[in-house]
């Protein structure tokens, strides 16, 4: 079974190993951008002997800065016959230059009222393949159904170590506030909470 892929180490792609196809059985790679219904499985673009533990795609493909690529695996039996699966072995957006980091979705968020206007208090806590964040942004509704994105309400610069709390006051707040973590041009999955109504107790979203 095919455990990892490795896109950025790279193979070179001629024509298709021998192996394949002299009783050894094998596996192929394919991929398609964006989602999972536009792999092509007409045009494998890597390969691993049976019983391999890790695939690499071939040398010389593109991945384009925000690109998704989607890839899917095929096992190929001592016969030569190709499995006719279409689950998604993985999926890969490129960043400015490289994969993008995975960054903490923040927890515990709250919001209460104060003088000053509403108080956030939330909590960053680093999981195993997470990479620590350079900033925290506050997010308001952009009147589409999303986020604010181009205006955040608020950036507080991310403290050190595994897990971190934090507090502070939104001034004239909107019905809804977002916080994500970002790393440069990166950012990762935010958490949302309903600002209550003046004595009422908050109730974060769940989207």
């Amino acid at each position: 079974m095919i455990a990892a892929l490795q896109p950025f180490e790279c193979d070179p792609l001629a024509a298709q190993p021998p192996w394949l196809d002299c009783g050894a059985g094998g596996y192929r790679l394919y991929r398609g951008p964006d989602r999972p219904e536009a792999i092509d499985y007409g045009q494998p673009v890597g390969f691993a002997p049976a019983g391999a533990a890790r695939i690499r795609s071939a040398a010389g493909l593109a991945h384009e800065p925000r690109q998704t690529w989607c890839y899917g695996l095929r096992a190929v039996s001592d016969a030569g016959m190709e499995e006719a699966n279409t689950h998604v072995l993985c999926t890969v957006t490129a960043g400015p230059s490289g994969p993008s980091p995975r960054l903490p979705r923040p927890v515990d968020l709250t919001a209460g009222h104060t003088a000053a206007g509403v108080s956030l208090a939330w909590r960053v806590r680093l999981e195993a393949g997470e990479v620590a964040p350079a900033s925290l942004e506050v997010l308001g509704p952009d009147g589409a159904g999303g986020w604010d994105a181009a205006q955040p309400l608020a950036v507080v610069e991310a403290g050190a170590g595994p897990s971190v709390d934090y507090r502070l006051t939104v001034a004239n707040p909107p019905a809804a506030l977002a916080v994500r973590a970002r790393r440069g041009d990166w950012t990762g999955p935010s958490a949302c909470v309903a600002v209550p109504a003046q004595g009422a107790v908050p109730a974060p979203l769940i989207l």
